[in-house]
């Protein structure tokens, strides 16, 4: 009986406790502080991104973009003309002709002799810049000393590659059905005879129009595959082959005018390598007044690309000529040259082979330098 009074008694002090707790739990923790009624909180976003902040983020710069490729010729153009210029070259002789993304590098050096007699032209020989060590160079530096003004430019990169040819897919061979092979028919006539059991699918010789088909499909899926890589490549901005003959040709006829604007004393042309195959087939062909003389220097038949053929071509040619050729390692017939132009009776035509000289005759440049003022002084009436 006491028992029971007493838990009687535990439960009605639990009940008042739990009522004298719940009302203070229903009201806020600060409404007996203050009277002041509490503002609406504002948006997340306008507390973390005020309105001044997004107007910087939409005043501020674009993304800067990736530079656009640029040419592999200009790129050694212009580390050329920085290192010149380091070394002291001033801006009348380190020349930029052409406009915008065809710009190309020019190098000046005037006549300090005092008499002057005249302007030289050169050209490098392919993948070279205008200040290539040895025949170029030396040209350029030397023929100064006496009398004559030089220009040097640069030349279009030739790719000298040749593509390989597209293998091409011999036709699949559709077989018959009835040309099937007599041991096969006498192991299915077998087969049927133990018990007559089907041979599933999976397990027995493949149809031919089936094997024809995948082979098909996976040509397409080949071909596609490579058609997508080839289009997700960037386009190139090299120049095309069959462009760079004109762009040549249009690079001496500025380089003349250049020339020009500086005096009015003769022309002559002086072109290495690749670079003299272009010119003897552009000047045979331009016969400009502007033009006295051309020098060849071991020029080379292009690949990849057709309609220049040089002992065709330097028969046209109707001005004195000098064909500068190495002893060995020839990169086109010296022989056959000169052999054609004595049929033709083309009596402006000399040619000199540099004794014991090799490929780019890169260690006779001093040979290579007397050979063109000796030249001058045979075809020419004014005194070197």
């Amino acid at each position: 009986m006491n028992c029971r009074s007493l838990n009687t008694f535990f439960y009605a002090l639990i009940l008042l406790v739990i009522q004298s707790i719940t009302p203070n739990l229903n009201t806020p923790f600060f409404a007996a502080e203050t009277d002041v009624p509490v503002d609406p909180p504002s948006s997340a976003g306008s507390a973390l991104t005020p309105s001044d902040f997004n107007n910087d983020v939409e005043k501020a710069p674009p993304r800067e973009l990736r530079k656009p490729p640029v040419r592999a010729e200009l790129t050694a153009n212009k580390a050329l003309a920085q290192e010149l210029t380091l070394l002291g070259l001033s801006d009348s002789e380190v020349l930029w002709l052409g406009e915008g993304k065809n710009q190309y590098l020019g190098l000046m050096m005037p006549d300090f002799s005092g008499t002057p007699v005249g302007n030289m032209l050169i050209l490098h020989d392919n993948q070279q810049h205008p200040d290539w060590p040895g025949n170029v160079h030396a040209l350029r530096i030397e023929l100064p000393k006496n009398g004559w003004s030089t220009l040097s430019i640069s030349v279009p990169y030739f790719d000298v590659r040749v593509p390989i040819p597209k293998r091409e897919e011999k036709p699949v061979v559709m077989q018959e059905s009835a040309a099937v092979p007599e041991e096969e028919n006498k192991m299915n006539s077998a087969d049927g005879d133990k018990g007559g059991k089907e041979v599933p699918d999976d397990e027995g010789p493949k149809n031919t129009m089936e094997s024809a088909s995948e082979a098909v499909e996976a040509r397409e899926i080949a071909s596609h595959s490579l058609k997508k890589q080839n289009e997700d490549k960037p386009p190139s901005i090299e120049y095309p082959k069959e462009d760079i003959p004109n762009i040549v040709e249009q690079r001496i006829r500025d380089a003349i005018s250049t020339l020009q604007e500086q005096n009015a004393l003769p022309i002559v042309i002086i072109a290495t390598g690749l670079s003299a195959t272009w010119a003897i087939n552009k000047i045979s062909k331009m016969q400009s007044s502007d033009i006295k003389g051309l020098v060849i220097i071991d020029p080379v038949i292009p690949t990849g690309i057709d309609g220049f053929n040089i002992e065709k071509d330097i028969v046209n040619l109707k001005i004195p000529v000098l064909d500068i050729t190495p002893t060995t390692g020839q990169r086109s017939s010296a022989n056959q040259r000169s052999r054609i132009m004595k049929q033709a009776g083309n009596r402006l035509y000399q040619q000199r082979v540099i004794t014991g000289s090799a490929l780019n005759l890169g260690q006779q440049s001093h040979q290579v330098v007397m050979s063109v003022r000796g030249w001058w002084k045979r075809y020419f009436s004014r005194p070197f």
